[in-house]
């Protein structure tokens, strides 16, 4: 080694895995590098870089794995630095740390959601079918770089590893076999490497990847299959994101909250635990991907397609480990008459993702306010930006059996939107109907003012003028 120095070494190395590969005595496709990985009998398990953790019992990486425990496949199982486990952390922990995040300057809950969605996926992403990444927007100052660093950072501590500047080589070369996350700064679309780490990221997305040589000066890899998950954040959204949401996924921050101090010391407060934290989600990652798969069959049965259904499942079965579960998001939980959760309701309802007929996908709520939904939304979902009296309302017809579909899995698919909806201040029920695409039956009505109350804005009414009330 001392003779030939690091690069040389490596490159003999290189050459001798190859021949190897070429001689049928090393799958290089079969080689695991650090972090979750799926089996072909379908067994999750965790390389932790000394030793493999599978169905809660870890096994030293050494000798034959085969055999060592059923369900442990022999891989060309890569020796690393190790990744200490601790206590995991309670569910008294998640809830924390989850609420304390969801309290920062988010755009919107759902992007809060989607954050905390992603740090699991991000952890235990290579065991999964699909994997979206996501972009983090906002404004210059906002506090983008404060959140990679005092949340993201902290949360994924040793297993994240942070770039700027990136080119595909680096990251390959960075990555290997690994399934670790990656958080990629300053990834402004302005930048000429940033299409390129796309078409990487969109490689690192679905299935088993491809396989990569990223040969250098310095030696290199031999070969690849992405399974990484990265966050990339930047000051605008990358025009080719909004192509395929499917695989990149956006999360904006918004205005500053009322009480920084008290949301920054939660969050700090909360981070302490981030190394339990971590090890729970790392231990649960046989769960989450069980999850994911779930879910993704539910969705393609609703009539999503199976790549639209994979990313949304993946972040869904990314929100349960935190604990906020059967009370916010996403559960089958039957809320109480009692609970007055009318305008967290429509916020979900609005989070709701929809494809226009151009192709592209934005929330319910964003087409609505953009002018996108292109008359369908009143007729395939019953929701529909109209005119009442010359005033701009949002109508809702909650007796659509495409709404409640889209709404499986959330605190609202066993409750009656009606009474709930109606609960918001301002919202009344029409007296007439109205006309809903091909249908027409009455409906809840939100006036645009009353909406602007809860921070929702409504784009012109493209539909027919209503009946006067």
């Amino acid at each position: 080694m001392d003779l030939l120095g690091t690069t040389g070494a490596r490159r003999i190395g290189d050459s001798l895995i190859r021949a190897a590969d070429d001689l049928g005595q090393v799958d290089l496709e079969r080689r695991t590098g650090r972090g979750a990985a799926l089996l072909d009998n379908g067994t999750v398990v965790y390389h932790l870089g000394d030793r493999v953790l599978v169905d809660e019992h870890e096994i030293r990486i050494g000798g034959s794995l085969n055999g060592a425990r059923e369900g442990l496949d022999e891989r060309f199982w890569l020796a690393e630095a190790q990744i200490k486990l601790g206590a995991a952390a309670s569910e008294k922990d998640m809830r924390q740390m989850a609420k304390a995040v969801m309290a920062y300057r988010w755009a919107s809950p759902e992007d809060g959601r989607r954050m905390l969605g992603w740090m699991v996926v991000a952890l235990i992403g290579g065991a999964l079918e699909w994997r979206p990444h996501l972009i983090l927007t906002a404004p210059s100052s906002v506090g983008k770089s404060w959140l990679v660093k005092q949340v993201i950072g902290r949360l994924m501590g040793p297993l994240l590893t942070k770039v700027a500047d990136a080119t595909p080589a680096a990251l390959a070369r960075k990555t290997d076999v690994s399934s670790l996350p990656i958080a990629i700064d300053e990834a402004e679309p302005s930048s000429p490497w940033v299409m390129e780490v796309f078409k990487l990221l969109r490689v690192a997305s679905g299935g088993d990847g491809m396989r990569l040589r990223a040969d250098g000066a310095t030696g290199g890899v031999v070969g690849q299959q992405p399974r990484f998950t990265a966050l990339l954040s930047c000051t605008a959204m990358p025009a080719l994101q909004q192509a395929d949401e499917t695989r990149m996924t956006v999360v904006r921050l918004g205005d500053e909250v009322d009480d920084w101090p008290a949301v920054q010391a939660g969050i700090r407060e909360a981070t302490k635990r981030a190394d339990a934290v971590r090890y729970r989600i790392i231990r649960r990652a046989p769960e989450i991907v069980a999850d994911a798969a779930r879910i993704a069959d539910e969705f393609q049965q609703q009539g999503m397609d199976s790549r639209e259904a994979l990313a949304a499942a993946a972040l869904m079965a990314g929100w349960y480990p935190w604990g906020l579960d059967q009370k916010d998001v996403y559960s089958k939980r039957k809320e109480h008459d009692d609970t007055p959760d009318g305008v967290r309701c429509l916020l979900d309802i609005l989070a709701l993702p929809f494809r226009t007929d151009s192709g592209l996908d934005y929330s319910m709520g964003d087409a609505l306010r953009l002018n996108l939904a292109e008359g369908r939304l009143g007729g395939l979902y019953g929701l529909m930006v109209t005119t009442v009296a010359d005033e701009t309302v949002l109508a809702i017809n909650t007796r659509n059996s495409y709404l409640k579909k889209a709404l499986a899995r959330t605190p609202w698919d066993q409750v009656n939107l009606r009474p709930l909806l109606l609960q918001i201040k301002g919202a009344f029920w029409s007296p007439n109907t109205l006309n809903f695409g091909s249908e027409r039956v009455r409906g809840v009505v939100i006036p645009k003012d009353v909406l602007a109350v809860h921070g929702i804005e409504l784009g012109d009414a493209s539909g027919e003028k209503q009946k006067g009330f």
